[in-house]
């Protein structure tokens, strides 16, 4: 058994605090981006392609939907997040829909990846 539970295999990334959630990208061409619910920092979408490669072991933070705010001032606990895929005939475009807990919402994103890493 190769696997080592106890040596994460990339340098930590902190969030501003506790995730709640993790969703890979529904589609293969799309798989190294990673979903987070990052309860008080918003929602945030890591392209994790690079930890799987033996020059560099990093996440990247490709887009961050916070409503405005500074990392750490989220207004309530961001909760529960999906992709959403439209038909890919009509439009080529992501979004992302996250919940909050404290004020009962659910926010819509349009997927904005910057060319950080993606």
């Amino acid at each position: 058994d190769k696997r080592n539970l106890r040596c994460p295999t990339n340098n930590p990334y902190d969030v501003g605090g506790g995730v709640w959630r993790l969703k890979f990208h529904p589609h293969a061409e799309k798989k190294n981006l990673l979903l987070a619910a990052c309860m008080r920092s918003g929602f945030r979408i890591f392209d994790i392609s690079s930890t799987f490669k033996s020059e560099s072991n990093s996440i990247s933070l490709v887009s961050c939907y916070n409503n405005g705010l500074d990392d750490g001032k989220w207004e309530s606990l961001a909760y529960g997040v999906d992709w959403i895929i439209p038909d890919r005939e009509k439009t080529s475009e992501d979004f992302v829909a996250g919940a909050s807990f404290y004020d009962h919402t659910l926010r819509l994103f349009k997927c904005e990846i910057s060319s950080r890493g993606a």
